[in-house]
């Protein structure tokens, strides 16, 4: 996402704190299985996030995994995410996100 000179941005990304991407690879590789996964895609996953940050992109992780989960959710996108266990809750706390965002950047 490329922030424009004058453009407030916000990300909101849902995620149940795994990034997974299995993809197969043909040609000279012979078929071979690329993994993007467990620990490895939660460290990328987190320098995306804070490239974007760093752009003054505003980024609300919507966690909606597991407790298990909760602290790639953590290492993703630090203190500015929430844990959604209710899905009736969704609107509410992404409304209250947007909220604050709109008025800090106002």
């Amino acid at each position: 996402m490329q922030r424009k000179e004058h453009a407030k941005n916000v990300l909101i990304m849902l995620s149940d704190g795994k990034p997974h991407d299995k993809r197969s690879s043909q040609g000279k590789q012979g078929g071979r299985v690329n993994q993007y996964t467990d620990l490895f895609a939660v460290k990328d996953t987190a320098e995306e996030i804070r490239r974007l940050r760093q752009d003054n992109v505003a980024v609300l992780g919507v966690f909606t995994g597991l407790e298990e989960d909760l602290d790639a959710a953590k290492i993703i996108y630090g203190s500015q995410f929430a844990y959604v266990k209710q899905l009736e809750r969704f609107s509410e706390i992404v409304a209250n996100f947007l909220k604050e965002e709109i008025l800090r950047i106002a």
